[in-house]
C-alpha cells in the first residue's frame, strides 16, 4: 500500500527504500591486498640489492609504507556507518547512533558500479560522505535501492515539470530509454 501511495502522488519517483551502510568487506580486502603487495615489492627490492645508497632508501620506503598502511586502515575503520534512505521525495542520511536523520542536499552520485557494489557520495549537512555499499548489506532492497539511486526523480514541489501537459510529457531528454 505504501508503494501505491508514493506512486500515485509522485508518478516519476521510485518507491521509498533504505540501505544500511557498514564497513565494506570488499574495500577492506582491496586495501589489504594493495598494502601487502607494496610490502612484498619493498622486501623484494631490499633482497635484490637494488638500493645503492645503503639501507637509507629501504628504511625510507618502509617508513612510507607503514604510514600509508596505517592511514588506509584508519580510513577503513572510520568509514561511515548508518543508513542512506530515499523516502519518495528526499534523500536522508542517518549516522549510526544518531537520533535524527539529516537531509542530503543532492541525490547521491554514483562513482563506481559493479552490480553488487556501489561507491557513492552523498552530501548531508554540507559535507561529502563516501559510502561503499554492498548487496550483502541489504539483499532484499538492493535492486530497489539501485533504481532509486539512478532515478531522475524531481523534488516533491516540482509538480509542473512532472505534469503530462509539459512539452516533453514530464520527462527530461535524459530519462528516455
Amino acid at each position: 500500500m505504501a508503494f501505491a501511495a508514493v506512486s500515485a502522488s509522485h508518478p516519476h519517483h521510485p518507491p521509498a527504500v533504505r540501505c544500511p551502510v557498514a564497513r565494506s568487506g570488499l574495500l577492506g580486502a582491496i586495501q589489504a591486498a594493495v598494502v601487502a603487495t607494496a610490502a612484498v615489492v619493498i622486501v623484494a627490492w631490499w633482497f635484490s640489492g637494488a638500493p645503492a645508497g645503503g639501507p637509507a632508501p629501504i628504511v625510507i620506503g618502509l617508513g612510507l609504507w607503514s604510514s600509508t598502511a596505517a592511514l588506509a586502515t584508519l580510513a577503513w575503520l572510520r568509514s561511515p556507518r548508518g543508513a542512506i534512505e530515499w523516502d519518495g521525495a528526499q534523500w536522508w542520511w542517518s549516522a549510526a547512533g544518531a537520533a535524527l536523520p539529516v537531509a542530503c542536499q543532492a541525490p547521491p552520485t554514483v562513482h563506481l558500479d559493479i552490480q553488487g557494489f556501489l561507491l557513492v557520495s552523498a552530501y548531508p549537512a554540507g559535507r561529502r560522505l563516501w559510502l561503499a555499499l554492498e548487496r550483502r548489506q541489504a539483499p532484499q532492497q538492493w535492486l530497489a535501492f539501485r533504481r532509486a539511486v539512478y532515478s531522475r526523480a524531481r523534488p516533491a514541489g516540482d509538480a509542473a515539470a512532472a505534469s503530462p501537459s509539459a512539452p516533453d510529457g514530464g520527462r527530461s531528454p535524459s530519462s528516455h530509454p
